[in-house]
């Protein structure tokens, strides 16, 4: 650079420095007409009229400059924002993949990338982004709230989307009874369970939803019909075994809730451990247990403590401990299915029955992923995108969880 380009260089810097964007701008244009081949003069006027809110004449400007000199430090990233910023996030995309190639550590080109992907639609692969984000930031308290406030949206949109497609059918109903129970709004609940009974006699998850209200409810006979009835439709419900033993041991008959316990583990262990609310799910799916209920559960504890040493035996205590605890914590893992058990973890080939037993094992990540290459290959699935928006709403607590133990004030 000759010194009079030098000289208009050096004065549009002090400028741009000084908030004199209109001095600056007019240095630069002064830079190029004197050196057109100077791509660091194209890449600094970019940015003046990206700070000046012209974004168009930003992207065009960055443009040659990349071209002049590609991989010149920014410019990548300042296109990308600048075609966010006017909406072309299909544009944005590979000029924000390339300014995180070659700043990977720059907070800001992951996080604009992320909106990018989110914006153009692409809402598996901006939730993956943002979660690969948060761990390269583990401690940015901010990022994780974004995280999981993305996936509270991305399970809301799966919802809206599923409800109108469901319209007129049961799944409609089941819908909104599960809504309303994890709100405990009980007998909107049930108003929801019946009418999808009522539409379909034969529906598979209404009677257990009512026998989940009945048991919260301590409405013990309830439940346990409720359940029943649920098996006559789906004989496999392991979820309904698990809980007619959680009403046994309730009753005090621990004989009876050990095996239903063995039956409902090689049904599905991953489904039975989820069912009980171990680890504790969202929301919590533990009773609150009135006193006489919690004296017949610490005799049915004694009784548990003199028989024989089983996989049953353990998650039975499991569960009593943890109906019995002031905070309801429950285990993080699944201890009693590897403790000298013969009860082997599903491992499905079916995409969809694998997600399922993802989602019970509480691993929700590889449940999404498994359902967003189902929605691809069958995107009129209504229950495998259902099932994924639950686990966004699980992975969106799971991330609210990391925020508050990273910063616990939030």
């Amino acid at each position: 650079m000759d010194d009079e380009a030098l000289r208009h260089f050096k004065a549009a810097q002090t400028a741009q420095n000084s908030g004199s964007l209109d001095v600056a701008a007019d240095e630069y244009l002064q830079v190029i007409r004197l050196r057109p081949e100077t791509a660091e003069a194209y890449a600094s006027l970019g940015l003046v009229y990206s700070a000046q809110e012209s974004y168009e004449q930003s992207a065009r400007t960055l443009l040659k400059a990349e071209k002049l000199k590609p991989g010149l430090p920014g410019v990548s990233f300042f296109i990308g924002i600048d075609y966010a910023r006017l909406q072309r996030p299909a544009l944005a995309i590979p000029y924000l993949t390339e300014a995180v190639r070659i700043e990977p550590k720059n907070r800001e080109a992951h996080t604009w990338l992320c909106r990018a992907l989110w914006e153009d639609g692409q809402i598996s692969r901006a939730l993956v982004k943002l979660e690969e984000t948060s761990n390269i930031f583990p401690s940015d308290a901010p990022l994780l709230l974004d995280l999981g406030e993305a996936y509270r949206k991305a399970a809301d949109r799966i919802v809206q989307s599923v409800l109108s497609a469901s319209k007129g059918k049961p799944l409609l109903h089941q819908i909104y009874g599960d809504i309303y129970k994890d709100e405990h709004s009980w007998d909107k609940a049930m108003a929801h369970y019946e009418r999808a009974l009522s539409e379909d006699p034969l529906w598979p998850g209404a009677h257990f939803g009512l026998g989940e209200i009945a048991l919260a409810t301590q409405r013990l006979d309830d439940a346990t019909r409720e359940y029943h009835l649920e098996l006559q439709m789906n004989p496999n419900s392991a979820a309904s075994l698990a809980r007619l033993a959680e009403v046994q041991l309730l009753k005090g008959d621990v004989d009876e809730a050990i095996s239903l316990l063995h039956s409902a583990n090689h049904l599905s262990p991953e489904a039975t451990w989820n069912a009980l609310g171990l680890p504790r799910t969202y929301p919590d799916a533990n009773i609150s247990l009135d006193e006489q209920l919690q004296n017949k559960l610490r005799e049915s504890m004694v009784l548990l403590e003199g028989k024989q040493a089983s996989a049953e035996k353990n998650l039975a205590l499991t569960v009593a401990q943890v109906l019995l605890s002031k905070d309801g914590d429950a285990p993080s893992a699944p201890e009693w299915a590897t403790s000298g058990s013969s009860v082997k973890l599903q491992k499905p080939t079916d995409l969809f029955k694998r997600s399922v037993a993802s989602y019970n094992r509480h691993d929700f990540k590889a449940a999404a992923s498994d359902l967003n290459k189902l929605h691809k290959l069958r995107p009129m699935d209504l229950d495998a995108d259902y099932l994924l928006a639950r686990s966004y709403r699980n992975l969106s607590y799971a991330t609210l969880e990391r925020l508050l133990a990273i910063a616990p004030t939030s």
